[in-house]
């Protein structure tokens, strides 16, 4: 095991970090992404520039000695330098003789060396291998890079559009003087941060939040009156901040501090890609593809440009934050295509069902004196409590939702009603070669795509929701249509048609599908593709839509799973 407490900014890399150095800290500091770039890369320079935006670099870093022995002895090996340039290789990793040669001395000197409590028991088994059990977390690295994001964006300023706890701005102004960049900010001068929204920003940011409408079964980061611009309190479960690092962060600021927006757009749009894209039913089973349907894919050649992206959006994030601020937890995105190219996707091994099962076994706590014994005796009439209702055939009491559990499989569902189709939908009908007749078809509202619900008929009838609108790929790329209907025909062999009406053609502002926009004026596809669409063809992927502000007539689209497919 790891121990948090040493100062090891990664459990896979082998090298020795300052606690804090010149940079006058305590904790553990950034390191640095741009030794992970190519030898001779640009990035490598006190300068860079990308996408429009410069991004400045320290001229110093830390220098410490990767062989063992040295560490092993002597601290003192950590050094402070100064360069024009980053000329440091990428560390050496951890093996599995070094790991148990630590946790003996960590055993002879009673307290953890390298990161490495004394002797835990697993490096002891004969089929030990660190690196495969040391997986990195996504649930927990992306909480802690939101946090530190949206942080650094708002600060402290006034009370309505600030963090009260923040008091980092004056040591980040000296840090800055001390590394050498962003002279403007430095204590006497005393310009604006380059990171930090402006009051004006924020409330815009706040009132961009606010037309947003959601599909259902997605928690709000806008309610009573304010999103997590104003009040922290909207994003914290780690689930709300996951969403919006991911999926409407790079929306959200598309024209708002444009350096720290891009690097943003740069590490995300990698990240999504690691993450797997999403497929309809007939996209999965197809033999291009030839996957559990629901299932997530990762294209082995995308790897190589996925990891280069990776370290890019980290290099460049570095050049447009203050680096006291940076988490060094950010350094295990660095692996994190190592880990997938033996893992698989890393949403398999994350923390979320485990803390939300945590959350129920604390309800369960109803002494608060006595929490150990009382939690003892919760849980066990808890455990019985389920193994009787699942014995005499009930269903499991705590689900609250009635719906059904078939999550590779396309499903309409509720309350069937006969239905007279329209002329327009009946020629869809027809250009999907059904067989029917006037009484053999009947409409219901709701669908679960893969186990993803979606509900028909919301886009017009109220701005709350938009549990309607859909998204899928057709000729080679992503289109998006809100659904009028779900319609079921007797004795066909699909499971169901929605009845759709569609939005123009995507328009991508930047070089990623990340920011997509969209009008209603979707009659060309109408017209070719007609109003009906096998719900087998539609992804599972559940959209938020930002509403257009003011003359403008753009819809946004930010889907919660996957990627939008674009015409290569």
């Amino acid at each position: 095991m790891v121990s948090c407490q040493a100062f090891q900014g990664c459990p896979v890399c082998l090298h020795s970090w300052s606690p804090g150095g010149p940079l006058r800290q305590t904790k553990c500091v950034c390191d640095g992404y741009r030794r992970f770039m190519p030898a001779g890369h640009a990035i490598r320079a006190t300068t860079y520039r990308h996408g429009g935006n410069l991004y400045r670099y320290r001229s110093c870093y830390f220098v410490s000695c990767d062989d063992f022995m040295s560490i092993r002895f002597s601290h003192a090996s950590v050094k402070f330098v100064s360069s024009t340039r980053e000329d440091r290789l990428r560390p050496k990793l951890r093996t599995n003789a070094l790991v148990r040669t630590a946790t003996d001395y960590a055993k002879h000197i009673r307290t953890p060396f390298l990161g490495h409590k004394f002797v835990p028991q697993p490096v002891r088994w004969p089929a030990f291998d660190f690196i495969r059990y040391c997986v990195s977390e996504l649930m927990h690295d992306s909480k802690v890079l939101c946090e530190m994001i949206v942080k650094c964006l708002v600060g402290k300023g006034e009370s309505d559009t600030s963090y009260s706890s923040w008091s980092k701005d004056a040591k980040h102004r000296v840090q800055a003087q001390i590394l050498g960049i962003f002279e403007s900010i430095w204590p006497g001068n005393d310009g604006p941060l380059p990171w930090r929204l402006t009051r004006e920003q924020i409330l815009f940011l706040d009132e961009r939040m606010s037309r947003v409408v959601w599909p259902h079964y997605v928690e709000r980061l806008y309610y009573k009156g304010f999103s997590f611009w104003r009040k922290p309190s909207r994003m914290w479960k780690a689930r709300r901040k996951y969403r919006l690092l991911y999926f409407m962060l790079v929306t959200q600021l598309r024209d708002q501090v444009p350096a720290v927006s891009h690097a943003l757009e740069t590490f995300v749009w990698a990240m999504r890609r690691l993450e797997g894209q999403v497929y309809s039913y007939e996209d999965a089973v197809s033999p291009a593809v030839n996957i559990l349907p629901g299932s997530r894919a990762i294209k082995k050649d995308d790897f190589a440009s996925i990891k280069y992206d990776l370290l890019l959006g980290l290099s460049m994030m570095e050049g447009s934050f203050p680096v006291g601020q940076l988490n060094p937890a950010m350094k295990h995105f660095a692996h994190y295509v190592k880990y997938t190219m033996s893992h698989g996707p890393l949403r398999t091994f994350w923390m979320m069902v485990f803390e939300r099962y945590n959350k129920h076994i604390k309800g369960l706590i109803t002494n608060q004196h006595h929490t150990e014994i009382n939690l003892a005796k919760s849980a066990t009439r808890d455990s019985a409590a389920r193994y009787i209702s699942m014995k005499d055939g009930e269903s499991d009491f705590r689900k609250r939702v009635v719906r059904p559990q078939r999550p590779h499989e396309c499903v309409l569902w509720g309350r069937m009603k006969q239905y007279i189709p329209t002329e327009e939908e009946v020629a869809g009908l027809e250009v999907q070669g059904v067989q029917f007749d006037l009484l053999s078809i009947k409409t219901c509202s709701i669908a679960y795509i893969l186990n993803v619900h979606f509900k028909s008929g919301e886009w017009t009838s109220t701005g709350a929701w938009c549990g309607s609108v859909i998204t899928c790929v057709l000729d080679g790329r992503s289109l998006y249509a809100w659904v009028r209907r779900f319609l079921c025909v007797d004795g066909d062999s699909c499971p169901g048609y929605a009845s759709v009406s569609w939005f123009s053609a995507p328009v991508y502002p930047s070089d990623t599908p990340l920011i997509v926009g969209v009008t209603t004026d979707g009659t060309d596809f109408n017209t070719r593709y007609g109003c009906i669409l096998r719900i087998t063809q539609i992804e599972p992927s559940r959209i938020m839509v930002e509403l257009p502000y003011g003359d403008s007539t753009t819809y946004y689209m930010m889907r919660d799973s996957g990627y939008d497919t674009t015409r290569t």
